[in-house]
């Protein structure tokens, strides 16, 4: 469920990420009932709407299924399958680099369902939010490739602190989208302070933000 909603993400708006998850939930409550159903594609394209939907409908079948392959039992009649008996061991053996390889799954989807799921952090999810931090607050040049920027930040900050980039800097920018006029930027600092403490940032970096 969690690589569900990673895939569904970019690009999409938190109504339509929660509407979109809980009509692909209930139509397939297990991923057994979406690798049966041969209309899967277009039914998840159907439901998620949103920019990119048809890519991404086929990269969770195509994610299913390769999983199936491996966590799930096809009992032989080509209709039914049954979940296989595994450990978690079995399952964080196949974590990172495995995850890389299925369809629509890159480092921000791929660590971002680990750390979720197994409480793993395996590098910096990298997203036009986390890049519009490293760049506004002086970690980065604009000119930097985008690709660098998870390489980047993974020197500047703490490896315990990497998944909490991602949060803080998505909150950072919704919180911008909301200031209208120069006053409530005063409560935007606030804001960003009370973001950085919540998700236990050092005292070094919490002075770096204020100042800039």
């Amino acid at each position: 469920r969690i690589l569900v909603v990673m895939i569904i993400s970019p690009v999409c708006s938190d109504f339509s990420l929660d509407a979109a998850a809980k009509s692909i939930f209930g139509m397939y409550p297990e991923p057994r009932y979406l690798l049966e159903d041969k209309k899967a594609v277009p039914n998840l394209a159907a439901i998620i709407k949103t920019i990119f939907n048809q890519s991404k409908a086929q990269y969770i079948h195509g994610s299913t299924k390769a999983l199936g392959k491996q966590w799930w039992i096809n009992n032989g009649d080509g209709t039914r399958y049954t979940h296989a008996k595994l450990s978690r061991q079995d399952i964080v053996e196949n974590d990172y680099e495995v995850m890389m390889k299925l369809p629509g799954v890159g480092p921000k989807v791929a660590s971002m369902v680990l750390y979720v799921v197994f409480d793993e952090i395996h590098c910096v999810p990298v997203d036009r939010h986390v890049r519009r931090f490293m760049i506004c607050f002086g970690f980065a040049s604009s000119r930097v490739d985008p690709k660098n920027i998870g390489l980047m930040a993974e020197k500047w900050f703490d490896h315990s602190q990497w998944i909490n980039l991602n949060y803080v800097s998505a909150g950072i920018a919704q919180t911008l989208a909301l200031l209208k006029c120069p006053p409530e930027l005063a409560r935007f600092q606030k804001d960003l302070m009370s973001i950085a403490n919540d998700y236990n940032f050092s005292e070094d970096m919490m002075n770096f933000i204020q100042m800039n």
